[in-house]
Order: C-alpha cells, then sequence, then structure tokens
C-alpha cells in the first residue's frame, strides 16, 4: 500500500484507530448521564402536555353536546335533569360569536400596523428602537395589555368588544412585526439585487418580489398571534368583560368570550357548569388547531410551489 493510502482523506491509521477504540468507563458514564438528562427531560416537556390534551379530550366529550354550539347559557336548576331550567341544554353560541368578533377587530388593527413594522424592521434591524420596543413589548403579560386599556379605552366606550380587541391586538402587534422582519430577512438579498438591477424601484420590488416569498412564514406569525389571543383571559377580564347575550354592537356593551366562559364556569359554585367548562375548553382547543392545521398545510403547499 502507498503512503496516501494510509493517510486517507488526511485521517491516519492511529487516529481511525483512537475512534473505534472502546469509550472509557468514564466516558461511558457521562455519556449516558447526558442521555438520561435529554430523556428526561423530554419526558417532563410531554408528559404534562399530554396529559392536558387528553384531559381536555376525554372530559370535553363527555359533558359536550352540539346543542351547545347553537344556544346561549341557561340559568342553573339543579332539580332538573339537565341542571338547567326548562330542562334545557345550556349552551355558549354567544362566547363563539363574541370570540370571532373580539378576532377580527384584534386582526384588523394589529395586521396593518405589525406588516409596517416588520417592514420598518427589515432595514433598521432588531437592535433599532422599534426592534428592541417590539421585544419589550411581546414579553410583555398579557394583563398588562388589558390594564392599559382599561385606563386608556374603557372610562369612555365602557367594557366593550372595541376595548377586547384592542388588548388584544397589543399582543398580537409584537409577533406580527417581528416574524414579518424575520420572514422578509430571509429572502435571499440576490432576488432584491436583481429585480434593482432590472431597473424596478424598491417599492415595487419590496411588494412584488419580496413581501410574495415572505408571505408563507408571514402567514404562519399572524395565526399564531391570533391563537394565542383567542386563549387570553386576563386582558378581556378588564376590557370586554363578559356577558350571557350575543355581543350588541362594538362600544358601549360587554362581549363574551370562550376563554373568559371558562374562567367564570371554572370558578362556578354549581356543579353542571364546571363539567361545563371542559366541553367549551375542548371547542377552543379544536378551533385554536383548526386554524394552525389550516395554515400549516395552505403555507406548506405555498412553500412547494
Amino acid at each position: 500500500m502507498t503512503a496516501s493510502s494510509d493517510n486517507l482523506a488526511g485521517i491516519s491509521k492511529a487516529e481511525v484507530s483512537n475512534f473505534l477504540a472502546p469509550m472509557a468507563p468514564q466516558r461511558q458514564v457521562i455519556n449516558w448521564l447526558i442521555k438520561i438528562l435529554f430523556y428526561g427531560a423530554t419526558v417532563l416537556v410531554v408528559v404534562p402536555i399530554g396529559w392536558i390534551a387528553v384531559s381536555v379530550l376525554l372530559k370535553g366529550v363527555q359533558n359536550f353536546q352540539w346543542q351547545m354550539l347553537f344556544t346561549l347559557p341557561l340559568a342553573v336548576d339543579s332539580t332538573t335533569s339537565t341542571g338547567f331550567v326548562h330542562n334545557q341544554i345550556s349552551g355558549f353560541a354567544h362566547a363563539i360569536v363574541g370570540t370571532g368578533l373580539l378576532l377580527a377587530i384584534c386582526v384588523s388593527i394589529s395586521l396593518p400596523v405589525g406588516l409596517l413594522t416588520g417592514i420598518h424592521l427589515r432595514s433598521a434591524g432588531l437592535a433599532s428602537p422599534v426592534g428592541l420596543a417590539m421585544g419589550i413589548l411581546s414579553s410583555t403579560p398579557a394583563i398588562i395589555a388589558g390594564l392599559f386599556i382599561y385606563g386608556l379605552l374603557v372610562p369612555h366606550i365602557k367594557f366593550s368588544a372595541l376595548a377586547g380587541g384592542c388588548a388584544l391586538a397589543i399582543l398580537c402587534l409584537p409577533v406580527i412585526a417581528l416574524t414579518t422582519a424575520q420572514a422578509l430577512g430571509q429572502v435571499p438579498a440576490g432576488y432584491t439585487t436583481a429585480s434593482l438591477a432590472l431597473g424596478v424601484s424598491p417599492t415595487a420590488t419590496l411588494w412584488r418580489l419580496v413581501l410574495p416569498c415572505a408571505l408563507p412564514s408571514m402567514v404562519r406569525g399572524i395565526f399564531l398571534s391570533l391563537a394565542r389571543a383567542g386563549g387570553e383571559a386576563a386582558p378581556l377580564l378588564f376590557t370586554a368583560l363578559s356577558s350571557l347575550e350575543f355581543p350588541r354592537g362594538l362600544i358601549g356593551s360587554p362581549t363574551p368570550s370562550l376563554a373568559v366562559t371558562i374562567y367564570r364556569y371554572a370558578t362556578s359554585p354549581f356543579r353542571v357548569q364546571q363539567e361545563q367548562t371542559w366541553a367549551i375548553a375542548l371547542v377552543l382547543v379544536l378551533l385554536v388547531l383548526g386554524i394552525k392545521g389550516l395554515v400549516s398545510l395552505g403555507t406548506g403547499h405555498g412553500d412547494r410551489d
């Protein structure tokens, strides 16, 4: 054999032998300890999530009836078989409609502002004052957003859908802005360079080339923020409050939501309402997962194209 074959690809026989040699006992112990730590951390994360998911699924299905999706809540009556007055089924259709209204207001406010902020951050950078502000805002507790809107709007427009939607918009704004900036930053710079070299204006390059390329990631960020907002109860307790009826408008009257209804029923002294909490939670979880699933399928298809 030649010298070149003994030192193939720059690796000597001694190095190969050391690599293939059995691991020393001390290193084997360390290797097993690290594996145990990794597997243990995985179990600590997966088991609670799985336990919560299974609990919501089993107890939600057990206490769910289709009529709940189309009826309003009723007063509790322990003398009837259903647990409610007139022996009828109490529902939460008002909370479903109210949640949709709150999210619609949230999107109409946070989406345009978040997109424009993300476009600005693409050129200014995340280290700019606006980027730092978005970073701080993204870590702000949800209840702080509710208190801010409570002091700013509720004295003027009372507990209402508009106040609740503004509180949720504060939570969605930094997520949309930061996701948009990151998505635009992932578009190859050569696209922009080539477009400008062909004489296309910077504005047309941004709207006709860069934004369409980043759209799938931006859509994911938008719906992730909505999924978070849809499950928030704390800011709505200070802004939209709650109601047993369908929303009456944007201002001047409390607006129901699934998250706040879950909170109210979970803290209710009546067992029948506590059991119905699981059915409402199941609907909320399925709604969020359904939105995420549709977005993943849609944006995934867009990426392949």
